[in-house]
């Protein structure tokens, strides 16, 4: 493994991962309905380290850190619904549960 992955690899265990339980009870309050909160949690790790990897990310979530990951987990969320069925339909969804 690279000095790089070794990096990024520890970025992720120390500043991200221990956030998952706050990422899961949010995505859990914020879309009771979603089924898929594991795909979503993986999406936005993924989000998470094309960040890191492209220098958009120096330290996450340095105020707060288990928001750091909420804007990304709520994109994921919203364009799912919207590639399942039609965006108009989802935002009106959506916007029923808050």
């Amino acid at each position: 493994m690279s000095l790089q992955e070794t990096e990024k690899s520890r970025w992720f265990s120390m500043e991200v991962q221990p956030h998952e339980a706050a990422l899961r009870a949010y995505l859990h309050a914020r879309f009771p309905m979603l089924r898929d909160a594991d795909d979503i949690v993986q999406e936005t790790y993924t989000r998470l380290l094309r960040e890191k990897k492209a220098g958009r990310i120096r330290r996450f979530g340095a105020a707060e850190p288990k928001i750091s990951a909420r804007q990304p987990a709520g994109r994921s969320v919203i364009w799912r619904g919207r590639r399942r069925c039609g965006s108009e339909i989802f935002i009106n969804r959506v916007h029923r549960q808050t």
